[in-house]
């Protein structure tokens, strides 16, 4: 039974971390949260804080709100360069892409799908000069 608990107190662990990086990260609050689910303040700070678990009823709404999948919540989350700060302009557009709407996030990537494909042109023709 002690294994289970380490098991339980990790889970909650890795969930309380990666809450608060994507909540974060999102520019939403732990607010937000309590608004969205309907659930005490407390209950929120206590899955911050690794104190409690939530459902997954509850992890897959969050996950939805934050425009993340259930897996970046519940999984450990490998640190990568972009993630520690090394890119700052790649954080802030992670941050904004994550926190827009459906339609927002289509228009953002048809706009750098033109771009990239201008770019891709526009390096192709100087190199045939």
């Amino acid at each position: 039974m002690g294994n289970d608990n380490k098991v339980a107190q990790e889970q909650k662990r890795i969930f309380a971390s990666n809450f608060k990086y994507y909540l974060e990260n999102s520019g939403r609050s732990q607010s937000d949260i309590v608004i969205l689910l309907g659930v005490s303040s407390s209950t929120v700070s206590d899955w911050a804080n690794a104190k409690k678990y939530p459902r997954v009823d509850k992890i897959q709404a969050i996950a939805d709100y934050l425009g993340v999948l259930l897996v970046d919540l519940r999984e450990e989350r490998k640190t990568t360069p972009d993630e520690s700060g090394a890119d700052p302009e790649l954080d802030e557009l992670t941050a904004l892409y994550r926190s827009a709407s459906p339609e927002t996030k289509a228009t953002a990537l048809s706009w750098l799908r033109a771009a990239a494909k201008a770019l891709e042109e526009q390096g192709a023709s100087s190199k045939e000069k």
